[in-house]
């Protein structure tokens, strides 16, 4: 028995939240027409919550890609056998170029009204790292608004959680600071929303709690009381660390240490305690990833 909450279960948790959340009578975004397919470009996808793998499937080998999106050409093109390169461009603005990884997925979103442009980039290799980017074009000006990843952590769906036009960005965030294999290492939910006077996306997961996180958190909780009826001590590391990572996430961290000295072993107690300057870490070096930039040249493994 593990307890790692694997995306699936995740998206499923997510999907069951935001129907009851979302207002009535509106329907997800509609796929480009095939008529948008005209002189050789490519309309694109329209994203909805949780859908871009479906809606983008990755490019291989030596094959080149342009879409159209705002007025202006997005290019995804080899560089190598193990490179591929985006260029945003278009004839009144300098370029916006993203290098250094195996890969593109690119989609739109509603922002404001308008299509946004959703890139999320990977490296490539076994489960590492994806780094995200969203875009804006309004009044004729090409705006980053996001940057976020590093490692297994990347945004796995952006949705207008709260019905103010801007979509809010769901991450999906692997713990492993520990010595739990890969496989079982549990996965923790944060929610980042724009913040119009900072100009930029925050950690909002408390703000959005009912939106997923929370059902994250029992799940995680779940597994752990489960594991800890069934001696199983892997599957109960496992999920003691994903209801605290989680919990912390949402401001409740001394709630699950609380919890947790009455439904774990010692043995897993002790092993928590070990881990316990990573894991008051955690939410700081998340946030930390969350940026927004003005370069015109961004790189896989840069900040």
């Amino acid at each position: 028995m593990t307890a790692r909450l694997p995306v699936l279960a995740l998206l499923t948790a997510f999907s069951a939240a935001l129907a009851q959340t979302s207002s009535p009578g509106k329907s997800p975004v509609p796929h480009a027409p095939a008529s948008e397919q005209t002189k050789g470009a490519h309309g694109l996808p329209a994203a909805t919550f949780a859908e871009l793998a479906q809606v983008a499937p990755p490019l291989t080998g030596g094959v080149s890609r342009t879409y159209l999106w705002q007025g202006v050409s997005v290019v995804n093109r080899p560089v190598s056998d193990a490179s591929r390169q985006l260029v945003i461009a278009s004839h009144t603005e300098d370029a916006v170029t993203l290098e250094g990884a195996y890969d593109y997925r690119v989609a739109l979103v509603k922002w404001s009204g308008t299509d946004a442009l959703w890139v999320q980039a990977t490296s490539g290799g076994n489960g590492c790292c994806l780094r995200d980017f969203v875009f804006t074009r309004q009044g004729g000006v090409l705006r980053n608004r996001l940057v976020f990843g590093g490692d297994q952590a990347g945004v796995m769906g952006l949705r207008d959680l709260d019905g103010d036009g801007v979509p809010e960005a769901v991450v999906y965030a692997p713990a492993e600071f520990t010595d739990l294999a890969r496989a079982v290492a549990p996965n923790a939910v944060m929610v980042l929303a724009w913040d119009e006077a900072q100009g930029r996306f925050v950690n909002a997961t408390s703000r959005f709690a009912a939106n997923g996180p929370e059902a994250a958190m029992r799940a995680q909780r779940s597994n752990a009381y489960a594991a800890y009826l069934a001696r199983d001590a892997q599957a109960a590391r496992a999920g003691a660390l994903g209801y605290l990572v989680n919990a912390a996430l949402l401001g409740q961290e001394e709630v699950a240490w609380t919890w947790l000295q009455r439904w774990t072993t010692l043995e897993v107690r002790g092993w928590l305690e070990g881990y316990r300057e990573q894991i008051a870490a955690f939410v700081p070096n998340l946030t930390g990833r969350i940026g927004v930039t003005e370069a015109r040249v961004l790189q896989m493994g840069e900040p």
